[in-house]
């Protein structure tokens, strides 16, 4: 198994423990809202702190007013996961490295036309785009330059 590969089954397995987790999540404010069905928490912003007050999980509204996002950061403050849900579509992002550097960058987003995966190397970048009016596989160099595309041009 090559490098990218071993890196899309890391952050796949990734993703399916952090989606695991969001849905026990939900289960858990499920049955708590069901035991005391009397009481309502609402609140523009939730956030979660460590000892020094970095925040590691923040559920708000997403920066552009269009619905809700899940923010999940690390130790240092670095945002590492987001999901965000708008109108008609919904985004998964998990971010390694440094907010300034997209290397090690994994995007989902699906709307009414279709969903793309995107991965962003150090290198290189691959993309799968599933949409209504055309699917397409590619895969770019470190310049930018695509080195592979199906369908073919």
């Amino acid at each position: 198994m090559d490098r990218l590969e071993q890196r899309v089954f890391r952050l796949e397995r990734a993703n399916r423990r952090l989606l695991g987790l969001w849905g026990l999540t939900i289960a858990a404010a499920v049955a708590m809202g069901a035991q005391t069905a009397n009481n309502l928490v609402r609140a523009r912003r939730i956030e979660l702190v460590d000892e020094q007050g970095i925040p590691l999980a923040t559920l708000a509204p997403a920066r552009n007013g269009n619905g809700g996002e899940l923010t999940l950061r690390d130790r240092e403050g670095e945002r590492r996961v987001y999901l965000t849900a708008e109108p008609g579509s919904g985004t998964l992002n998990l971010q390694g490295g440094k907010a300034d550097d997209p290397a090690g960058t994994a995007g989902l987003r699906a709307d009414g036309d279709g969903a793309t995966l995107g991965l962003i190397g150090s290198k290189a970048s691959a993309s799968v785009s599933v949409r209504k009016d055309r699917s397409k596989i590619a895969t770019t160099d470190a310049q930018g330059r695509e080195t592979f595309a199906a369908p073919w041009k």
